[in-house]
């Protein structure tokens, strides 16, 4: 519930179609509770690569800075 007591706006899950582990992988990253959420971004970037070796789609490399 919101403050007022209206119900939360819809997930946004609701408005995409996105794979079911990619949606586990994005809930994690945005989880309320810190503890809950990948440690850092290098355990967010191994998970999405871990994925995207998968097969199930296809991770753009980023850039090596000099």
């Amino acid at each position: 519930m919101t403050e007022g007591g209206t119900s939360a706006p819809p997930r946004w899950t609701d408005t995409i179609q996105v794979d079911d582990r990619w949606r586990a992988i994005i809930d994690r990253a945005m989880a309320p509770v810190a503890a809950d959420r990948f440690a850092d971004a290098k355990s967010l970037a191994a998970a999405v690569h871990a994925l995207a070796d998968t097969n199930s789609g296809t991770v753009a490399k980023a850039p090596k800075t000099a």
